[in-house]
């Protein structure tokens, strides 16, 4: 009877272990895996091909899931992941790459009032590695708008409710941002993050950028540094991200290559100093400009100055309450909206035409109203000017 019993166990441990195997090892059972996986899927879940085994690594070849109005399609997904990792709460993911990327989610109710955006409060109990995830191609639609990415990169880890990021680098045709750092997303998503950017422009100059964003969801910093072109630093100060956002930034100019826009402009250098200030309806700022000996001193008078800007937006453009443009010896006024129209009232002074040309004497005031239709200023039509 013992005997029996014996090799009965091990009869069942051979079928456990053949099972396992088969499950594991050959592309049949990954295959099976995934068909007994479906039903528990809220939507249907589609690919053309399957290859490798569940030890990895996977291969999907033209992938689609559906539930309603949602659809997520891919050309290629690859996917490779350490299964012995699970035995100690861990998920080592080896190589995530993703051909082709294409989520389109169903559009919102755009009669029902905004709701506030609130971001979960994650607790992560499991060791999550990600050593190699990739996106070649991300295309996002929802309510008629698309969003594109050429790519974005990812090696992060987290532990202890702290995730870690080597690097995410996320990138367009003309722009592509590096973020590493520390985020805590159990804590407010406290986060410490270093910052490097460039863009492109469209004379195909690039401008740079770096810095760094420490703070959390309820007050955060960014500091910045630009160099190429434009050579600048920027402090500014973010409040209530997901509530009432609002902002304050100062912002330092000291050399602007002007070539890049006009070839028939030069280099300027010098110091223009901006503060700003802000929230999701309107915006205030002012400045002081302060150019170098390497221009005219008539030139110089005239854009050394000190200026005042206060405006407010809404759904189809904003309203200009304030510009004012103060030289030492000439000043700019200008208010009113840019919606369908672009509607001005202004005002330009100057108390000695001699400071724009030295044979000039006597004093200027002039004021009126500029009107002009933007559906025309788009067309490149005539336009109409009021004065």
């Amino acid at each position: 009877m013992k005997q029996l019993l014996r090799r009965l166990i091990i009869i069942l441990l051979f079928i456990l272990f053949s099972s396992l195997a088969w499950l594991t090892l050959t592309e049949s059972g990954l295959h099976w895996v995934i068909q007994q996986s479906k039903a528990y899927l809220p939507g249907n879940l589609v690919a053309a091909k399957i290859n490798g085994r569940l030890l990895g690594p996977v291969t999907l070849t033209k992938f689609e899931y559906r539930q309603q109005d949602t659809i997520i399609q891919a050309d290629k997904i690859i996917f490779d992941l350490q299964p012995a990792s699970l035995l100690s709460n861990n998920i080592n993911i080896n190589r995530l790459h993703i051909q082709s990327l294409s989520i389109v989610l169903p559009d919102t109710d755009k009669t029902s009032s905004p709701q506030p955006l609130t971001l979960p409060e994650l607790k992560l109990p499991w060791r999550v590695v990600l050593n190699d995830v990739k996106i070649d191609e991300l295309n996002y639609k929802q309510n008629q708008k698309m969003f594109k990415l050429k790519q974005i990169r990812l090696d992060a880890s987290s532990r202890l409710n702290q995730i870690k990021i080597k690097l995410l680098s996320i990138s367009t045709e003309t722009f592509k941002l590096d973020i590493k750092g520390k985020l805590q997303p159990g804590q407010n998503y406290q986060h410490n993050l270093q910052l490097r950017w460039q863009t492109e422009l469209p004379s195909h100059v690039m401008l740079n950028g770096k810095g760094k964003l420490s703070g959390n969801m309820q007050s955060t910093q960014l500091k910045q540094t630009l160099s190429g072109p434009l050579q600048a630093t920027m402090d500014a100060e973010f409040n209530n991200l997901l509530t009432k956002l609002s902002w304050r930034s100062k912002i330092n100019i000291s050399q602007l290559d002007a070539s890049i826009l006009n070839a028939d402009l030069a280099a300027w250098s010098g110091n223009f100093e901006l503060d700003a200030k802000g929230d999701l309806s309107n915006a205030s700022a002012s400045g002081e400009l302060i150019t170098d000996s390497t221009i005219t001193p008539a030139l110089r008078k005239l854009l050394e100055a000190k200026l005042k800007l206060k405006i407010n937006w809404h759904d189809k453009g904003f309203n200009i309450e304030q510009f004012s443009y103060h030289s030492t010896q000439s000043q700019l006024t200008i208010s009113g909206q840019v919606a369908d129209t672009l509607k001005l009232d202004w005002s330009l002074a100057a108390s000695s035409l001699k400071q724009f040309h030295p044979e000039t004497s006597g004093q200027f005031d002039a004021q009126g109203k500029f009107l002009v239709l933007l559906m025309l200023l788009s067309s490149l039509l005539p336009l109409r000017v009021k004065t």
